[in-house]
């Protein structure tokens, strides 16, 4: 549960969730906690706690860790009874945010190559194991390093990938304009 958390804050609101930032009391570790919308797949807590454990059993350079879920909380974080997906908190942040206005310096021809070829082998792991994304897009992409500190170099780290359909594309929520073309044309992965 998240008793063993403090310093909870906000720090994104979506379609899916609520996002706090908590702070291990033992370790000092921050992590990132989305507190989902239910959603129509969890029809039970065995439900939503079977694709956590899927999910969390899938690892890869390039996909931000799931490091648990809590399913009833108690804490102050947030008072409604939703299911958690606690998570690495990557304090550079997103793609989106970096991108928003024009190519940052750091992302170089090379560091693109590099980005691009990390979110592929990511993808191709998750879809390995049947766990299709449904709604990859630069917000759910994050930065995995400080770029001062790390020469301007950072490999992307794929988030947001727990609210994916397993083995079933098809089933998707993403209304996004960064849908995968084979889901809006109706071609499922075999």
């Amino acid at each position: 549960n998240l008793d063993n958390y403090t310093q909870s804050e906000p720090i994104g609101n979506g379609g899916y969730g609520k996002v706090y930032i908590a702070e291990e009391n033992q370790t000092g570790n921050r992590f990132a906690v989305k507190f989902l919308h239910l959603l129509p797949q969890y029809h039970s807590k065995e439900a939503f706690q079977q694709e956590v454990a899927r999910l969390s059993s899938v690892h890869h350079l390039c996909l931000k860790n799931i490091g648990g879920y809590v399913t009833e909380n108690q804490s102050e974080i947030q008072p409604e009874q939703l299911p958690g997906i606690i998570t690495s908190f990557e304090a550079s942040g997103s793609l989106d945010k970096e991108i928003k206005e024009e190519t940052p310096a750091w992302l170089t021809l090379a560091n693109q190559v590099a980005f691009l070829f990390g979110i592929a082998s990511a993808l191709n792991k998750l879809h390995e194991n049947k766990i299709y994304h449904g709604d990859l897009k630069p917000s759910n992409i994050y930065l995995s390093k400080n770029l001062e500190s790390n020469h301007g170099f950072c490999l992307p780290l794929i988030g947001d990938y727990g609210l994916a359909s397993i083995s079933e594309p098809e089933e998707s929520v993403s209304q996004s304009a960064f849908r995968a073309p084979e889901l809006i044309n109706g071609f499922l992965p075999s």
